[in-house]
């Protein structure tokens, strides 16, 4: 015989959650807009502008390592060339 485990409470939960956002957003479409272009607004001048720092920074460390590997890998040839 084949059990199946117990449905939880967030089985309906999250449907119900879902439906009454969707509902609130037709009933108020206004304050949906509003609250809309003030995530945004936050996502771009706040979690974007930090975004794009970091990755300069990321960026800055990585050809940096690069150069540095590659210095290094010719010093070690040039010493094995020279200093034999």
């Amino acid at each position: 015989m084949k059990t199946y485990p117990k449905r939880r409470i967030s089985t309906y939960a999250w449907p119900v959650i879902a439906v009454a956002l969707t509902v609130s957003m037709v009933l108020y479409p206004e304050d949906a807009f509003a609250a809309a272009v003030k995530g945004l607004d936050v996502w771009w001048n706040i979690i974007w502008q930090k975004t794009i720092q970091m990755s300069w920074l990321f960026v800055c460390l990585t050809i940096g390592l690069i150069l540095l590997g590659l210095s290094l890998g010719a010093l070690r040839r040039i010493k094995i060339i020279f200093w034999r």
